[in-house]
Order: C-alpha cells, then structure tokens, then sequence
C-alpha cells in the first residue's frame, strides 16, 4: 500500500471549496483509504520538512485531477492532469 495527497473539493454555498486530503492506494493503484478530515495541514519536525511536505501537496494538484471529497470509495482510480 502506498500514499499520496490527493485535491479534493466539497460545495459550499454553491461554489467549490478545494483542499488536500490524504489517500491510501492499494497495489494496483485502486483507493484503499483516505483521511476522514478532506482538509490536511502540512507539518514536518523542522522547516525542511515542511518545505518538503508543502511540495508534496502542490505536486499532487499539479499531477492530479481533483475530485469531490464526498465521490470518494474504495476501488476508484484517479484521473492523471497532462502537465504541460
């Protein structure tokens, strides 16, 4: 199993909110799991890790389309962005 963060988005008073989750895939890429909360905050035990952990964040929206929080099951697959 490995993990990722994933943008998700939820309506909120007829526009979308986005914000990173966590997700957890399974060996054939398939949506095992994923944070009850759809909105994570970056951390790390000193900058650099927060740096790091920031751009994790960004590459998963750079690299990845964003889905509804609420459309999130088990067995999906996500959709690649092409990055020009």
């Amino acid at each position: 199993m490995t993990w990722r963060y994933q943008a998700v988005w939820r309506e909120h008073d007829g526009e979308r909110a986005y914000s990173i989750c966590e997700i957890y895939l399974d060996d054939d890429g398939r949506l095992d799991n994923w944070t009850q909360n759809p909105a994570i905050a970056p951390g790390g035990d000193s900058c650099e890790e927060l740096q790091r952990d920031i751009g994790r964040m960004s590459e998963a929206c750079r690299n990845w389309e964003p889905v509804a929080f609420e459309a999130l099951q088990a067995g999906m697959t996500f959709k690649r962005r092409s990055v020009s």
